[in-house]
């Protein structure tokens, strides 16, 4: 006897609600992927106080691939008209006012300061062991959620900064929504 075909015309029904369901899933997974990765996940701020001859000019976000799905790391890069000046901020993931755990090299010192604005800093500065003349410097901080840090590296064309300018800078970050930042994708590469 033979079947009815109503009962396979159900079974082909569900089987179609089944793949569009699935195809659905994917095609919106997809969108999330592209939409959010050309964004950050974090408050942005930019500084509105640069020592002098210091200048922004331009910014990207980078996301880094992980590879672990929809679990990029994601920053934000600064790029300057002195290739020894660099800021980066990326989301907080664990940041502590704290020198204990860095591993400070030879005369290097870092201390933890206080902005005239009452935001505390972290200060790390190197020295380099030829020369003993500041080698470095990098402040770093919170404001929210949002984990920056700004690095001077060969110091001795610029000059060290004092606590007195660390302030000024730090204290200048205002909150900045830019639509229109570069984003540049780099691949995990596995060991």
């Amino acid at each position: 006897m033979a079947k009815p075909p109503f009962k396979s015309s159900k079974k082909i029904a569900w089987a179609v609600i089944v793949v569009l369901i699935l195809l659905s899933l994917g095609l919106i997974l997809f969108w999330l992927k592209t939409t959010q990765s050309s964004t950050v996940n974090f408050q942005t701020y930019e500084p509105r106080y640069l020592p002098d001859g210091i200048s922004i000019v331009s910014r990207s976000i980078g996301v880094w691939g992980t590879g672990i799905p929809f679990r990029d790391y994601r920053n934000l890069n600064f790029e300057f008209n002195n290739p020894h000046f660099s800021l980066v901020e990326e989301k907080d993931i664990g940041f502590a006012y704290d020198c204990g755990h860095l591993i400070v090299a030879n005369a290097s010192t870092c201390t933890i300061e206080e902005t005239p604005g009452n935001q505390r800093y972290q200060l790390l500065t190197t020295i380099d062991p030829t020369t003993h003349e500041i080698w470095s410097q990098r402040a770093a901080w919170l404001r929210g959620k949002t984990h920056i840090w700004i690095e001077v590296n060969n110091v001795k064309p610029l000059g060290s900064y004092t606590r007195e300018i660390w302030g000024n800078i730090i204290d200048s970050f205002v909150p900045f929504t830019d639509d229109n930042i570069a984003v540049k994708h780099i691949p995990y590469e596995s060991d």
